[in-house]
């Protein structure tokens, strides 16, 4: 079973990351935020999923 706290932030990242780009479709902003392709998507490890969407919105605060 996952850790509730990690669905959590993973959720609240997801949520904070999709706000900063609302014309993308939810898949378009993972393979974005991840940096990989539609294969690659399938085997990203939570943690690693957290950390790129924080970094996706850091790069999109920087850009704008």
């Amino acid at each position: 079973m996952k850790n509730e706290n990690t669905i959590e932030s993973t959720l609240a990242a997801l949520a904070a990351a999709w706000s900063k780009a609302p014309d993308m479709r939810l898949g378009q902003l993972l393979m974005n935020a991840c940096n990989c392709d539609d294969l690659e998507i399938y085997n990203v490890e939570d943690d690693v999923l957290l950390l790129k969407l924080q970094a996706f919105i850091a790069r999109i605060e920087a850009a704008s």
